[in-house]
């Protein structure tokens, strides 16, 4: 019976080989942006803080960000992540989740709309589309989609090298 163990070097779960080696586990937390192609989306300072948590090459994000200001936002829109995704055999690093948010931009009407984050290779963010305006369709959150006040609940995983 022990009440702390400490390890340098990792330890083997299900397996004495190199694929059950668990060497890295780190919690944390990070200032979340969002970048656009053009235009800005400003967060609040006080809700823009995500927490991770990273075991072995897996990393998982989640909070709320909060919108304080748009200018003009167009074009591809990005959340930053806290780690690289890697380039991998296959695009195996490729990842995309579902996530929700509260919209008021222009182009939509005030609510609650799923939003599509798609983690690409050789990236150290998410890029992000609202979801719902009509059946099927994505389109940028930059693009009109989102004003001051808007929400969005971040919850995300994805392999990291």
């Amino acid at each position: 019976r022990f009440k702390d163990l400490y390890l340098s070097g990792g330890v083997h779960l299900g397996g004495t080989d190199a694929a059950h080696k668990l060497t890295d586990y780190e919690e944390g937390s990070y200032d979340a942006t969002i970048s656009c192609d053009s235009g800005s989306i400003t967060l609040y300072s006080t809700h823009n803080r995500l927490v991770y948590k990273k075991i072995g090459n897996l990393v998982h994000v989640s909070g709320l960000i909060a919108i304080q200001a748009v200018s003009s936002p167009t074009g591809a829109t990005r959340l930053n992540l806290p780690f690289a995704i890697p380039n991998l055999t296959d695009s195996a690093g490729v990842s995309s989740q579902m996530m929700a948010g509260f919209f008021n931009g222009s182009a939509v009407t005030n609510g609650i709309y799923n939003v599509y984050a798609e983690m690409a290779e050789g990236t150290s963010n998410a890029r992000l589309f609202i979801q719902g305006k009509s059946v099927g369709s994505t389109n940028n959150i930059g693009d009109n989609n989102v004003a001051a006040g808007a929400d969005m609940f971040v919850n995300l995983t994805y392999q990291t090298a």
